[in-house]
């Protein structure tokens, strides 16, 4: 699968949804929140104070939870990074 440049398994990052042909493929509505979130991480911005704006703009999260933490902004920041 992996050597097809299909996705093995798991939830998808943050920015992309699996088709039906087991690849991902980008979430537009994901992507313009992905964005803001790098762009304010590059400005020195804090996981915490990135995931506060959020949750006050009503964001909602990939897995639906209710709301969001420094930790999954950090991931988001460190999965981008590669």
């Amino acid at each position: 699968m992996r050597a097809n440049r299909q996705w093995t398994g798991g939830v998808p990052p943050y920015g992309y949804r699996i088709d039906a042909n087991r690849r991902l493929v980008r979430v537009d509505s994901e992507w313009h929140v992905l964005k803001m979130v790098l762009a304010k991480f590059m400005l020195g911005e804090s996981a915490y104070k990135i995931a506060t704006q959020l949750n006050d703009l009503g964001t909602p999260t990939k897995n639906g939870a209710k709301e969001w933490t420094r930790c999954v902004v950090r991931q988001i920041v460190r999965r981008r990074g590669k």
